[in-house]
């Protein structure tokens, strides 16, 4: 529909994280449409139609030992350069993480969808106090 917003806002909180493990977003805030939707594990996302999309998410972490509390976005598999944060942590300090970044999704193929993105951590063993997604179509 013409001029309407197509967004999803989802978290989970308290979050054991493993470098390189997916982070679920158990919780959604706000969904309009069905432009962009989530796997039934809660990992992944699916933007449906094509178009160019804002992905922003912020979050809040500590980890186990000294290190590092990060987040990147991964685009069908591929770990996306300009959506990476990172923190450097001392054990069990919180510290914040977060990116913006747009991706866009060409034509798009009923047996094979849109694009899918995941949020994969990257840091340091430890916990996400919260970890905040907000996805939304732009054009």
């Amino acid at each position: 529909m013409k001029g309407s917003v197509f967004m999803i806002q989802a978290y989970s909180q308290n979050l054991a994280v493993v470098q390189g493990s997916t982070v679920p977003f158990s919780n959604t805030a706000l969904k309009t449409g069905c432009v962009v939707t989530q796997s039934l594990d809660k990992g992944t996302f699916y933007l449906n139609r094509p178009g160019i999309y804002m992905v922003q998410f912020n979050g809040y972490g500590s980890s186990t030992a000294a290190g590092s509390v990060g987040a990147q976005l991964a685009v069908d598999g591929q770990n996306s350069p300009m959506a990476l944060s990172q923190a450097t942590a001392t054990a069990g300090s919180v510290v914040p993480i977060e990116f913006s970044t747009l991706v866009t999704v060409g034509a798009v193929c009923r047996c094979t969808g849109g694009k899918k993105l995941t949020v994969n951590y990257a840091g340091t063993d430890g916990t996400l106090t919260l970890a905040n997604i907000i996805i939304t179509k732009l054009r």
